[in-house]
């Protein structure tokens, strides 16, 4: 196996380095698991978003090793939330440290699962990336939290919409007060979905949160 000095970021090649600090992305940790920093479409879609509607205040699920964290905070001045579960000790753990470094007292870390510390998270967004759990539950409770916080005209964009219970949890829930503008994130190969919060009164009843 590969010491982890000599493992970071592999995929550092991918980055459009003309836009981020490339210095901040190579002190990320190995990542134990995918990342979006594996793939251009992602970077890409992911920086261009945030850059072009330039959220105040941000908020994730799945902070993983920091890919989509730096991408965030490298396109905006926004301060951002990330909730993981943090059971990847050799990465996510440290990602914290590394961003306050890059981007001081801009980032906060929540660990636990994210249906219960959402819960308790009532700070006002403008940006939410959902790409923590990928069960049913997980993801339409995630989204359910995340729409109670996010303000008029805010985004919301969902990864890996192509895994069946990802899919199902989008399908599910009512996106009644949202415009529909994935065409926006179209280099994501239909891999990703982003709303807009333009409403905020329903005509409908909304689906319960009861989600355990």
């Amino acid at each position: 196996m590969k010491k982890n000095d000599e493992r970071i970021n592999e995929n550092i090649k991918v980055i459009p380095t003309n836009k981020i600090d490339s210095t901040a992305w190579r002190e990320l940790p190995y990542a134990e698991e995918g990342h979006v920093g594996k793939y251009k479409n992602k970077i890409k879609t992911i920086y261009d978003v945030v850059e072009k509607y330039q959220p105040k205040v941000s908020a994730q699920t799945g902070l993983n090793a920091g890919h989509s964290a730096v991408l965030i905070l490298e396109a905006s001045d926004t301060v951002l939330h990330s909730f993981d579960l943090g059971h990847h000790l050799n990465s996510t753990p440290l990602v914290h440290g590394i961003l306050e470094k890059y981007y001081p007292n801009r980032h906060y870390y929540v660990e636990g699962d994210s249906k219960k510390t959402l819960k308790n998270f009532d700070t006002k967004i403008d940006f939410a990336m959902v790409d923590g759990g990928h069960d049913y539950d997980s993801c339409l409770q995630d989204i359910i939290n995340f729409d109670r916080c996010l303000n008029l005209n805010g985004l919301m964009l969902i990864d890996d919409v192509h895994q069946g219970p990802v899919g199902n949890a989008v399908n599910d829930f009512n996106w009644e007060l949202y415009d529909d503008i994935s065409e926006e994130v179209k280099d994501y190969h239909g891999l990703a979905k982003l709303f807009i919060k333009k409403r905020t009164e329903h005509r409908f009843p909304i689906i319960s949160s009861d989600v355990v």
